[in-house]
């Protein structure tokens, strides 16, 4: 189980490992996202702030940051000695004149502070009056304050040691300075970038100042900038009043072409799925729409899976990642693929496009249009007939396809693919079922299996059961056939013999978890040992993560290898085996539904119940979750 950002975003970008996410144990309270073992956020260009920054490491932190350090101003006027006199203030001073004439939308509360109250009227109107006069004078007396004691406001703004008040004061103190024709303005800039770069500290209220003033810059040559950094920014910004800003820029730029580059940052940013707010209260969405009037998000986001650098995304990785979060966004925004089906048909001219034809490909061959992006790098694998193995493969699944009918293929998706494939081969009689006589012959074999549900971890969330009854009438035809089939290699005497030897391995091993792949024999997704090469019409292969990806022992890292080899796969488990009864956390959970979702694969958690037995889930996506009951080491 990984750490967990406070508002819902993960380590920084996942960078170009792509696929290196974690199943969730959930022996922890904190289940629910992915962990990564990426901490930093890289910088996407060399020239990002003027070449005074030849390597950026980030450190990773939720969307708001946690509470920023806020010193009261007032408190700090006080200590400055500013009061009555020089701005106009009389009697208590500037701080006391506001108070006096505010109204009851803001009073002096009992410790002479200010709290919110009730109603504006006139004295709300005089309180922004006398605020803005107070603003005023505040950035004169810091300028000459500074100039009087010789501060450095780009060292001040740049200590990582100093408070939000003292940064502050120095942002404005260093951009009064440009404005006056005493500063520097490429270093200034410069200062006010890496602010904007660096995440945590300061916080997001300093950042959200250093925009505004760069956005203040009104020569040519610091708006070009001023965008090219925020679509550098924006791709792995997590912090929610920078989105926010920048989203605002964006509406009120909607006239200006350059601010279009904005398209993929924006979509990156929107592709990264957070608990709150909702998909509909995105500030990305309202840029999104704002920059492109009379389109929307789905058909925007396709705009830059067809052509990612136009769109603002740079070339290279850069390009694949935009594609990649342009097709997850479009994945949560287009469940099912009827709106993508549909643009598809309105542009044919993108089927030429190398990375629609692909889709086109996949589409025309099984019926099916990949929902995430991790499914994309799936359909590329499956196209691929270089060899012996894969064209046979290749002539099986799409005869077994074009033998469907039209009830069967509803519902269909990738993960569906090698089922089908090899039922129709050793199983026809299920493949000539329709939906009702599937479910009944698995309802059959499940009858009378004892199951387990967890009771630990974050099991509560989650109010519905895990038979075949709670779930009918969530799962399609090929759901119910992959689970047969799932159900059958289970039940292999072989492959649970070479489970429970995994297993052990896991339990010993206490810097992570274990997972692997399930496959039929003939596919040859991955070398088995040459003891076992014959036996059994199914194989399982584990997949240990890297030394960089061992967490701790409740989270399993699938590596990229994995990920390689499952195109031919059944599905992808993982081990609950820190203890022999560990029954408890016998269940999938938050972190293994995301998993399920965001990748589309069927997958499987095994968890030791006691010694000797372990418990068997299916999940995928939707949070559906099957119990298939017990498997025994013989």
């Amino acid at each position: 189980m990984g750490e967990k950002s406070v508002d819902g975003f993960d380590a920084a970008d996942l960078g170009h490992v792509l696929f290196e996410v974690a199943f969730d144990a959930h022996l922890e309270g904190d289940g629910g996202r992915w962990a990564t073992d990426a901490g930093t956020v890289e910088a996407d260009a060399d020239d990002l702030i003027g070449g005074d920054l030849d390597k950026l490491d980030v450190a990773a932190i939720g969307l708001d940051g946690g509470a920023d350090e806020v010193d009261d101003l007032g408190d700090a006027l006080e200590e400055r000695g500013v009061g009555g006199g020089g701005c106009g203030a009389t009697g208590r001073g500037l701080w006391g004149n506001l108070w006096e004439h505010s109204g009851d939308h803001m009073r002096a509360g009992a410790t002479g502070r200010a709290e919110p109250g009730r109603g504006a009227g006139e004295g709300g109107r005089y309180k922004v009056v006398m605020m803005n006069k107070l603003i005023g004078c505040l950035a004169g007396w810091l300028v000459v304050a500074a100039v009087a004691s010789g501060a450095d406001p780009l060292a001040d703004m740049g200590d990582s040691k100093a408070g939000d008040n003292k940064r502050l004061n120095a942002v404005d103190q260093a951009w009064a300075e440009v404005e006056a024709g005493t500063g520097d303005r490429a270093a200034t800039r410069g200062a006010l970038k890496k602010l904007v770069w660096t995440i945590g500290k300061p916080s997001d209220r300093v950042r959200v100042r250093a925009i505004e003033k760069l956005l203040a810059d009104e020569t040519a040559e610091g708006a070009a900038d001023n965008v090219n950094l925020f679509r550098l920014r924006l791709p792995t910004e997590t912090g929610w009043p920078v989105i926010e800003l920048l989203a605002n820029q964006a509406a009120i730029h909607k006239e200006d072409d350059a601010w279009k580059v904005l398209t993929a940052p924006f979509v990156r940013s929107y592709a990264r799925s957070v608990p709150t707010p909702p998909d509909e209260d995105r500030p990305e969405k309202d840029a999104l729409l704002a920059l492109h009037p009379g389109k929307d998000v789905v058909e925007i986001a396709f705009g830059v899976f067809v052509d990612p650098e136009a769109n603002g995304a740079g070339d290279g990785e850069f390009a694949e990642k935009a594609r990649q979060g342009a097709w997850d966004l479009m994945g949560r925004l287009d469940p099912d693929g009827s709106r993508r089906g549909e643009i598809l048909a309105a542009n044919p001219e993108w089927e030429n496009n190398p990375a629609v034809s692909e889709l086109v490909a996949v589409r025309n061959a099984f019926g099916v249009v990949p929902v995430a992006g991790s499914e994309l790098e799936l359909a590329g694998r499956m196209l691929k007939r270089d060899g012996e193995v894969e064209a046979r493969w290749w002539g099986e699944v799409t005869g077994a396809i074009a033998g469907l009918s039209e009830d069967q293929r509803r519902g269909l998706a990738l993960r569906h693919i090698e089922p089908v494939r090899g039922a129709a081969k050793k199983r026809a009689a299920w493949v000539g079922m329709d939906r009702a006589g599937l479910l009944a012959e698995l309802g059959t074999k499940l009858k009378g299996r004892k199951g387990w549900r967890a009771t630990a971890g974050d099991s509560e969330w989650r109010k519905k059961g895990e038979s075949l009854k709670d779930w009918e009438g969530q799962l399609a035809w090929g759901d119910v056939l992959t689970i047969l089939v799932i159900d059958e290699a289970m039940r292999e005497p072989v492959i649970v013999s070479e489970l429970f030897a995994q297993a052990l391995k896991d339990r010993a091993d206490e810097s992570t978890e274990y997972g692997g792949l399930l496959w039929a024999a003939e596919n040859e997704c991955a070398k088995v040992p040459s003891s076992r090469a014959e036996h059994g019409a199914f194989r399982v292969t584990l997949f240990e993560p890297r030394p960089t990806q061992r967490a701790n022992d409740r989270t399993f890292i699938a590596p990229e290898a994995m990920f390689a080899a499952d195109a031919r796969a059944m599905a992808h488990y993982h081990f609950h085996v820190q203890i022999a009864a560990n029954g408890e956390y016998a269940s999938p959970g938050r972190g293994d539904f995301e998993f399920a979702t965001s990748h589309g694969r069927s997958c499987l958690v095994l968890t030791s119940v006691r010694q000797g037995v372990m418990n068997v889930d299916y999940y995928q996506r939707g949070e559906v979750v099957i119990d298939l009951g017990e498997v025994r080491m013989k």
